[in-house]
Formats: C-alpha cells, structure tokens, sequence
C-alpha cells in the first residue's frame, strides 16, 4: 500500500525556502542551468565545425594564447583560470591529450607540469574559431552587447564575493558532515563538474 507523503514534514519556514528553491531563486542551481543551455547552444555549433565541447575549446583557446605568446601552460595556471581543482582538470586533459591536441609534458611537480598546444590542436582551433563566432554573434544579437557588459561586470563582482564567501570558516557542530562523507560528497562533484568535457 502506497504510503502517503506527510505534509506536516517540512515546518511553514522550510516550506517557504522550499518554494522559492522551486521558483529558481538559488542562485547556485540557476547559474548551473544556464551554464548547461549556454554550453548546447555553443555545442551546436561546434560539432559540424570540430570535436569539442566549449570546455575543451577554452583549455585550447587558453593554451593557444600562451602558445602565441611563447609560453606553456601549467595545471597550477589553467586550474585557477577555469576556477578548477586539480582532480577536476586532471579529467579534463587527458582526452585532449589522446587526441593529440595537447602534450603534457613533466614540470617541477604534479602542480607544475607543463601543458602545450600541439600543431593538431591548433588546426582544430582554426576549425572552432569561425563557429565560436558564429555562436557568440548569435547569442549577442539575441541577448544584446550592452546586457552583456553589464552582466560580464556583475559576474566579476558576484566571483569576488565567491572568494569572500570561501574564506568563511565552515560551520560546525550541528549538521556537520564528517570527513568521510565530505569527501564522498566532493568526488561527487568533481564528476559533475566533469559531464561533457
């Protein structure tokens, strides 16, 4: 026999955050659904064009720059550009290294490997960057230049307060997770972090 769901569960303050979760006011959980569209909508344009997905393109683009400039890249340098821990970036790079797109070359440490574009990934680049114009200038038409100014300003105060935020000491006691579980809880999102790159 189905068991029916208690209504009495969630107090009225609980069912009122419940709502407004509901309603998308999460900023976290809104900003990830964006992300997703945003990297289709680029996803569209790309697979005719290259093989990549827009996260890939960026590692490229990234080391492409460095590349022009002289420069290699380092798993210290391109995590803190992409706001991506090491496991994370570690996922990330092999598949442009099978590929043939990347070397990964030994640095001072794990930290510090050196990470350079090769002259495949620079042709794909070649391929890509006529279809990342394609998608921005899509994208900008619909959405507007002058939106996208201000919500680029908006978005570097919202990551600095990010920072702020993320020097606060976590809370303890009550509701605290312990070690373990943290760390199951991590690993978990270092593989969402992952899907599609």
């Amino acid at each position: 026999m189905k068991k029916e769901c208690d209504s009495t569960v969630f107090s009225a303050g609980e069912a009122a955050i419940l709502g407004r979760l509901a309603a998308g006011e999460c900023m976290a959980t809104r900003m990830r659904a964006l992300s997703r569209q945003l990297t289709r909508s680029y996803g569209r344009f790309f697979r005719a064009a290259a093989p990549l997905t827009i996260t890939q393109f960026g590692l490229l683009a990234t080391l492409a720059d460095l590349h022009a400039k002289g420069e290699p890249g380092t798993m210290a340098s391109l995590a803190k550009r992409f706001e991506l821990d090491r496991t994370t970036l570690s996922r990330a790079l092999p598949p442009l290294q099978r590929q043939g797109l990347i070397d990964i070359l030994p640095g001072a440490d794990r930290r510090n490997r050196l990470i350079t574009i090769t002259e495949k990934g620079i042709r794909h680049m070649k391929k890509a960057l006529p279809a990342w114009q394609r998608a921005q200038q899509a994208l900008l038409e619909r959405f507007g230049a002058e939106n996208w100014t201000d919500m680029r300003r908006m978005m570097t105060e919202l990551s600095a307060i990010c920072e702020e935020i993320e020097k606060i000491p976590p809370p303890v006691g009550i509701g605290a997770q312990p070690p373990s579980a943290t760390a199951e809880n991590q690993a978990g999102i270092d593989a969402a972090e992952t899907e599609g790159i």
